[in-house]
């Protein structure tokens, strides 16, 4: 079952233009602010966006031992966002609040033997795709707030990223999630995780067919440039 909804960070004003500047992985674009490419998906040349390396910092200031990964992560995205480094550390300790039930570390390491292993499966779906999925989620809540937006997220999910997009969405004032999957082909675990969540900005379908047949569906629409 899903965790109980957290708190979203309060939007304080838009990000200022990011240091780190992006382009597109085929050149057709460049020079693109962090905030641009947030609400894209992909890049106008059929690209994906990487940073400029001529823009990315040398190093990140602020690091020491023994800080928690909400952090370590605030002070890395501060660079690469324009977000304010408060703003940051607000995002980022919301989006790892529930992750190992709420204990430090928010990703535990195991033993293994002789080795150390990162405990990836601790948010709140047990899925290693938490880890983006909240923090990302918070992204576009505080950018689209600042801007006065509303954003919709179409998705479609064979069991995993699903639920996890669900639980780092709902809550969220300026975002709201349709979620498609295919009937029979998740595990009740999974099913459980989207259809019980009880969040006015989360919309869940089930479908006939498989993802493939999903995925070709979302295709058409993301084609569609007059609906979206």
């Amino acid at each position: 079952p899903s965790a109980a909804p957290k708190p979203s960070p309060s939007v304080v004003a838009a990000a200022m233009p990011s240091r780190v500047r992006y382009q597109s992985t085929r050149g057709g674009v460049h020079g693109l602010d962090f905030s641009d490419i947030l609400l894209s998906a992909y890049a106008p040349d059929g690209g994906l966006f990487v940073p400029e390396l001529s823009t990315m910092p040398n190093h990140i200031a602020g690091l020491h031992p023994g800080m928690t990964l909400a952090q370590v992560t605030a002070r890395v995205l501060e660079p690469f966002t324009g977000i304010a480094l408060a703003d940051c550390e607000e995002i980022c300790a919301a989006a790892f609040l529930s992750f190992n039930n709420g204990l430090e570390p928010a990703l535990p390491l195991v033993r293994a033997g002789r080795r150390l292993l990162l405990e990836t499966g601790a948010g709140p779906t047990l899925a290693f795709k938490d880890i983006g999925q909240q923090v990302v989620a918070r992204l576009l809540n505080h950018v689209l707030g600042g801007r006065g937006e509303r954003a919709t997220i179409v998705v479609e999910t064979s069991g995993d990223t699903g639920p996890a997009a669900i639980e780092a969405v709902r809550g969220c004032e300026a975002v709201r999630i349709f979620c498609l999957y295919p009937e029979g082909r998740v595990s009740r675990v999974q099913e459980l995780q989207m259809v019980t969540v009880d969040s006015p900005n989360v919309f869940v379908y089930r479908t006939e067919g498989d993802t493939d047949e999903q995925a070709e569906a979302l295709k058409r629409v993301f084609e569609d440039a007059a609906f979206m």
